[in-house]
C-alpha cells in the first residue's frame, strides 16, 4: 500500500506545486505521471516523502518502474553530498538498504554516481557517471531491479539490458516490510536547487516476483553513424548514431571521444568513437557485440550453436552469458544454459574465431529462440557487460533419437558389431558420465548427467556444471570492495575468494572511500553538519567509529527546527501564528517565535461591543459602563436622589419658604421679601380678592 509520510506544497514561479503531483500525462502521453519531491529544509526532513508496504512475506523481489530525469534537474554541492532514491526496510539483521545519486566534489549532476549501501556496509557503484548520464536526458528510461535477501544478489536492467549483477551483498535475510522516501524534486533550503520547477518523475511501476521487462513492444537497437571510427580535428557533433539516441560525447580536446547510441524499449546500445586526427580510436573498454549467432544443428534434445567470438573490452576473449526460451525472447526471464558445452558461463578461447557449443537439455519438436551477452570478470561478482547479440532461433527434431551422424556403420569408427552398450562412459573434458548406447552401429555416450562441481579436468582445470574451466587456485583475490584479501578455493568449480582477512584500515577503496574494518566506508571528514534536531552546527569527525558530528555549537535562537524553533542549541516547541490572548483584553494576539520562545504579539482589535472586566471593549480598549446624569431631568413622576445616585418616585412640593398670603395693601415694601415667582404672586392675590368677597 502506498502512503505520503506528509503533505507539503511550494510555490515555484507563481505555480503551487505538490509533493506528490499527479498532473503531467503519463508515458507514451497516456494516463497520468507521478512527480515526487522532498520538500523540507534539510534532507533529513523527509516531508512529502512516498512510502510502500510490501504485502506478504517475500524475501526475493523484482521491482520496475520507467524514470523520466530532466537534464535541468541538478543540485549544487552541499554538506549532504547525498539524495537517497529509495531506502528498503527489511525484516533481517540489515535493516536498511540504501540506493543513493552521489555527489563527489561538484554538483550531482556533474559528478554523480548511482550507489547502493547497506547501514552496515560501504557504497557500491551501480551505475558510473557517465552510463547515470546517459539516462539523465528527460526520456523515459525502463528501471528494474531484482533483490534477494537470502543469498545476497543484487540485478539492474536499464531498458531491458543488463547493467549490474553481483551476488556479495550481504543483505541480512528476512523478508521485505517497507519501501522508504520514494522521491527527489526541488529543495526550499540548505542545499541550492535550480531555480525553477524540476521534479524526479516516474510512470509504469511494478511489484513482481519474477522479471517483469518492458511494456514497449517496438524494439529499437542502438547503431553508431558515420562519425564512428573516424578522425577528427575536434570532438564530432553530427552524425554520431544511425539508430538510437545519442548520449553526451565525452573525452579532452586531444580525443579520443566516446559516445553511446542507446537502444529503446529493450534494443541494445551500441558503443561508438572517434579520434584526434592521427590517433587510434579507443573503443572505450566496452566488450564487444556478437551480431551472428546462429543455430547450426539440432536434435531431440540439443540445439548446436554457432557464433565469432568477440573482444572483452580489455584485449582479451570475452566470456558469454548463453540463454534460451520459447519466442518471443525476452532476456531478463530467459534460462540460463546450465546443460552442454554452451553452460554459462562460456570461457573465450580466440577472439575473431568461428566458435560452436551445444545447449542440451530441450524439449523435442519445440521452437526456441537463443541469445547471448559477451562479458569480462565473474558473473554476479563484477561482470562488465556489452550489448546483447542478435536473437537465433531453431526447432529440436522430434524422432526422439539421438544425432549419430551417418546412420550406418561404413563410416570411420566401431561398427555394430564392436559397440557395446550399457558400459559406462563420459564426456571428452571428463566433467559428464553417462551409460553407452549403439545407434546403427555407432557408440554414443547418452543419458549424461554432470560429475560433483570441482572435479578436477584437463590438468589443473575444474568442472563446473558439466563444463571444464580453468580456476586458478590459490592465487591471492580481494573481495568486491577492495577491503578483504584472500585465495581462491575452487572447491565448488568456480573461483571463490575464501579466507578473507581485513585489509588496513586506511586503503583506499570505491570512490573516494577508505577501509574501515573490512569494509569499504566513505566519511566526509569535516563537511558541516547539525545535531538530530538541527539546533546545533559542527562538522563530521571520521576519527570515531561511528563517525559523529563533532565541534558543535549552537545555532541563532529562533531558527527552525523539528517541530519548533531553536532555543539555546535545543529545539523546543513554537507555533507561529497560533492565536493567542494579549494581556490587554480588547487586543486579538498570536504566536511569534523569533526569540526561539512562544511570545503574544497583538495583532488587532476584538469587535467594539465586547464585553470586558467592568465594562465593554471600543476601539480597543476596556470603557466601563456610563453612570446616571445628576443634572438630567428623571422623567415623568420622578426625581433625582442626590444620596442614592438614583432617579425615585416624585413627592409633595417642599414650600418655597415663603410668608403667608397676605392682604393687598398690607404696605410691604416694594420688591423686599419678593421671593416667589410672580405666577405664584398672583395667585395668592387672587386668593385675597376672594376672601374679600365672602367677608
Amino acid at each position: 500500500m502506498w502512503y505520503q509520510w506528509d503533505g507539503y506544497q511550494a510555490t515555484v514561479g507563481g505555480v503551487t506545486h505538490y509533493s506528490g503531483e499527479i498532473s503531467s500525462p503519463g508515458r507514451g502521453g497516456a494516463g497520468r505521471s507521478l512527480k515526487t519531491w522532498r520538500a523540507g529544509q534539510y534532507w533529513e526532513n523527509y516531508t512529502g516523502a512516498l512510502a510502500y508496504n510490501y504485502p506478504g512475506s517475500h524475501d526475493e523481489i523484482y521491482m520496475r518502474y520507467y524514470v523520466k530525469l530532466p537534464t535541468e534537474l541538478d543540485l549544487s554541492t552541499c554538506s549532504s553530498q547525498t539524495i537517497k532514491l529509495w531506502r528498503l526496510n527489511p525484516s533481517g539483521s540489515i535493516g536498511e538498504i540504501y540506493l543513493n545519486i552521489n555527489q563527489f566534489g561538484g554538483s550531482l549532476r556533474n559528478t554523480g554516481l548511482l550507489q547502493i549501501a547497506t547501514s552496515v556496509t560501504g557504497w557500491t557503484t551501480v551505475l558510473g557517471h557517465s552510463e547515470l548520464l546517459g539516462i539523465w536526458d528527460n526520456n523515459w528510461h525502463s528501471w528494474e531491479w531484482h533483490i534477494n535477501l537470502s543469498t545476497g544478489l543484487l540485478e539492474l536492467w536499464i531498458d531491458g539490458a543488463p547493467k549490474f549483477s553481483s551476488s556479495s551483498f550481504n543483505f541480512g535475510g528476512g523478508h521485505f516490510a517497507t519501501l522508504q522516501h520514494f522521491s527527489l524534486g526541488n529543495h526550499s533550503g540548505g542545499c541550492s536547487w535550480q531555480p525553477t520547477w524540476q521534479a524526479f518523475e516516474v510512470d509504469d511501476f511494478v511489484l513482481s516476483t519474477t522479471y517483469v521487462g518492458l511494456d514497449d513492444t517496438t524494439l529499437v537497437n542502438g547503431a553508431c553513424g558515420s562519425a564512428n571510427a573516424q578522425s577528427f580535428a575536434s570532438a564530432p557533433t553530427a552524425n554520431l548514431c544511425s539508430s538510437g539516441t545519442a548520449s553526451a560525447v565525452s573525452g579532452s580536446g586531444s580525443g579520443p571521444w566516446t559516445w553511446t547510441c542507446a537502444g529503446s524499449n529493450g534494443g541494445t546500445n551500441a558503443s561508438c568513437a572517434a579520434a584526434l586526427a592521427g590517433i587510434e580510436p579507443d573503443a572505450g573498454g566496452i566488450p564487444g557485440s556478437v551480431t551472428d549467432l546462429a543455430v547450426v544443428g539440432a536434435t531431440a534434445s540439443s540445439v548446436t550453436l554457432s557464433f565469432t567470438e568477440v573482444d572483452d573490452g580489455a584485449g582479451q576473449p570475452a566470456s558469454y552469458d548463453v540463454r534460451f526460451s520459447p519466442p518471443p525472447m525476452a532476456w531478463g526471464p530467459a534460462t540460463g544454459v546450465s546443460q552442454g558445452t554452451c553452460t554459462v558461463p562460456v570461457a573465450g578461447q580466440s577472439t575473431s574465431a568461428v566458435r560452436t557449443c551445444t545447449v542440451e537439455g530441450l524439449a523435442a519438436g519445440t521452437s526456441y529462440d537463443f541469445q547471448l551477452v559477451a562479458f569480462r570478470g565473474t558473473l554476479q561478482v563484477n561482470a562488465v557487460f556489452g550489448p546483447l547479440s542478435n536473437v537465433a532461433q531453431g526447432v529440436t527434431t522430434s524422432d526422439g533419437g539421438l544425432d549419430a551422424g551417418r546412420a550406418d556403420a561404413s563410416a570411420p569408427g566401431p561398427d555394430a558389431g564392436t559397440c557395446v552398450p550399457g558400459g559406462a562412459c563420459s564426456s571428452n573434458a571428463g566433467c559428464r558420465t553417462g551409460t553407452m548406447e549403439c545407434v546403427s552401429g555407432q557408440p554414443q555416450c547418452a543419458q549424461l548427467t554432470n560429475v560433483a562441481d570441482g572435479t578436477a579436468c584437463q590438468g589443473s582445470n575444474v568442472c563446473y556444471q558439466g563444463q571444464c574451466l580453468a580456476c586458478p587456485a590459490q592465487e591471492p583475490c580481494h573481495s568486491a570492495d577492495g577491503c578483504q584479501n584472500g585465495t581462491i578455493s575452487c572447491a565448488t568449480g568456480q573461483a571463490v575468494c575464501e579466507s578473507l582477512t581485513n585489509a588496513s584500515n586506511g586503503t583506499a577503496c570505491g570512490v573516494q572511500g577508505e577501509c574501515q574494518e573490512g569494509v569499504c566506508s566513505y566519511c566526509p571528514d569535516g563537511t558541516a553538519c547539525t545535531s538530530l534536531d538541527g539546533c546545533q552546527a559542527g562538522s563530521i569527525d571520521c576519527s570515531q567509529a561511528p563517525a559523529v558530528c563533532g565541534g558543535l555549537t549552537n545555532r541563532p535562537d529562533g531558527v527552525a527546527c523539528s517541530g519548533g524553533v531553536c532555543k539555546q542549541g535545543a529545539c523546543r516547541a513554537c507555533t507561529p501564528g497560533a492565536a493567542c490572548n494579549p494581556l490587554a483584553p480588547c487586543k486579538l494576539g498570536s504566536i511569534v517565535c523569533g526569540t526561539g520562545e512562544p511570545v503574544c504579539e497583538v495583532t488587532g482589535n476584538v469587535v467594539d461591543g465586547t464585553l470586558c472586566p467592568g465594562g465593554t471593549c471600543q476601539a480597543g480598549t476596556c470603557q466601563p459602563a456610563a453612570s446616571a446624569d445628576a443634572g438630567t431631568s428623571c422623567g415623568a413622576g420622578t426625581q433625582f436622589d442626590p444620596a442614592t445616585g438614583t432617579c425615585v418616585a416624585s413627592g409633595p412640593v417642599s414650600d418655597a419658604g415663603l410668608s403667608p398670603p397676605r392682604e393687598v395693601g398690607c404696605g410691604c415694601a416694594a420688591g423686599a421679601g419678593a421671593t416667589a415667582p410672580l405666577f405664584l404672586l398672583a395667585g395668592l392675590l387672587a386668593v385675597g380678592v376672594r376672601r374679600r368677597g365672602r367677608q
